[in-house]
């Protein structure tokens, strides 16, 4: 028990230095000379795919060096009918509207569908609840050009935040948690962990690695597990730590849909084809459990509740630090107030979502998944 505790604190810690050790990526004037192929899968998205769409207009790159495939999952609202306004009013864009298959895994078989038709080298992921800043692909270009990674991963953060309410403030918290976890990860050299809102990687080692992958079958993990199996083989990755590559998302709409996101994303980790994704898993996963067990236990009074409230302590004082970095780079302190509540709701809510995958099933985009 005190040693999955010791372990969960030296992990959060060397995190913790790898974002720190992590250098900013700083933007240069170059020529762009990497042709980029967007790929965004969407689904009843037709809140969202405007402001996406205007901010694929925006993006500071030349137009003949780039190119967008929508492809529509399966779509029942109006987001088809607003793709093909954009690539009617756009002409200078070369936007390529494609239909996906049904399939077990529907986004990672809908960006292999547009792979095949992609003219450029270089893929680049992204959700269409985004926003993309401008500089998103001359700063792709620029690392592409200084050191040639077959995966770039890229930071995520939220758009609109600044009206946060219990549910958002709590989504933001863990998500820096997130964040923090993936930088610090790729700054001491064990990355394990990336976004798909936020990805880059070359076509022809993603072609390449098809058919090799074991988690086709897996409706999630289309960025996690690409990267991976990168690793595995050897393939040099990077991570662009810069303010002005922040891809920005939208929260969940409820806390139920949050709780269901989450299920989707730990419902893949007991496949992942790396040890240490696996380690980080495990011991997160086990220390939450045994915080609430340890709760528990110091309420009915079979521990001493000063003990338990030490070790809890402990876990909440390390991690913080973490999540404040973190926090800090994407300019989002003022939500740190936030912090103390939501860690205390956290251990509950995190052993409930591995608990949920790995005994169930769960629902996304109003579509049942099995695990």
């Amino acid at each position: 028990m005190f040693s999955m505790l010791f372990l969960y604190l030296v992990l959060i810690g060397s995190f913790f230095i790898g974002f720190r050790k992590m250098p900013v990526f700083l933007e240069k004037e170059m020529v762009p000379r990497t042709g980029f192929s967007l790929v965004v899968v969407y689904r009843n998205e037709a809140e969202n795919l405007p402001e996406l769409l205007n901010s694929i207009v925006a993006l500071d790159y030349p137009r003949e060096l780039f190119e967008v495939f929508l492809v529509n999952d399966h779509s029942e609202d109006a987001s088809v009918g607003i793709c093909e306004r954009y690539a009617k009013d756009f002409p200078e864009i070369r936007f390529q509207l494609l239909n996906a298959e049904s399939s077990l895994s529907p986004k990672k078989d809908a960006i292999f569908l547009a792979a095949g038709k992609a003219r450029f080298e270089y893929l680049t992921i992204t959700d269409a609840d985004c926003l993309l800043p401008s500089q998103w692909l001359r700063n792709f270009d620029q690392l592409l050009q200084e050191e040639s990674p077959v995966l770039i991963a890229g930071p995520v953060g939220f758009r609109h935040a600044m009206s946060v309410g219990f549910s958002e403030a709590f989504e933001e918290i863990d998500f820096l948690s997130l964040q923090g976890s993936t930088i610090g990860g790729f700054g001491m050299n064990k990355p394990f962990m990336c976004n798909s809102a936020n990805l880059c990687y070359r076509k022809s080692a993603y072609l390449h690695l098809q058919q090799q992958r074991r988690d086709l079958g897996i409706a999630s993990g289309d960025d996690v597990f690409l990267l991976q199996h990168f690793l595995q083989h050897q393939l040099p990755v990077s991570f662009v730590k810069s303010e002005k590559s922040i891809v920005q998302t939208g929260f969940q709409k409820s806390f139920q849909q949050l709780f269901w996101q989450r299920v989707r994303w730990a419902a893949k980790t007991s496949a992942y084809p790396d040890a240490f994704g696996k380690i980080v898993a495990i011991v997160v996963f086990f220390t939450n459990l045994m915080t609430v067990t340890w709760f528990f236990l110091a309420v009915l009074q079979f521990w001493n509740f000063q003990l338990v409230f030490g070790m809890i302590l402990a876990k909440f004082l390390v991690d913080f630090p973490l999540i404040a970095v973190t926090a800090k780079f994407f300019r989002r302190r003022a939500v740190l107030q936030s912090y103390w509540w939501a860690a205390v709701i956290y251990p509950f809510f995190s052993t409930a979502v591995a608990l949920r995958s790995v005994f169930g099933g769960y629902y996304w985009k109003g579509r049942p998944f099995k695990r």
